[in-house]
């Protein structure tokens, strides 16, 4: 699930990528220092096996990895110095 907040960061990001606006979002995961990070990519279409769905009016794919990690998680926008970070939030148990 993608928050009101999370979209309009999105959409900011995909804008300021040069993205055209009927690119999806795609959540992935990478590894940064050795430590799984949150990946987001504006592109044309799923890759195979992707969770496809629409959100805040949004294509949005979600990388098998990830949906099968934390299949009830939700993406929030939460200011950081004035600029809107994503972030993941797991639902509490």
């Amino acid at each position: 699930r993608i928050t009101h907040d999370a979209a309009v960061a999105l959409s900011a990001a995909r804008a300021a990528s040069g993205a055209p606006e009927n690119f999806g979002t795609r959540f992935s995961v990478s590894e940064a220092q050795g430590q799984p990070r949150l990946a987001v990519t504006f592109v044309e279409q799923p890759i195979p096996g992707d969770n496809v769905t629409e959100q805040e009016g949004m294509p949005v794919y979600v990388a098998p990895e990830l949906s099968e990690a934390i299949p009830e998680a939700t993406v929030d926008a939460e200011p950081v110095d004035g600029e809107p970070q994503l972030v993941l939030k797991r639902p509490t148990p």
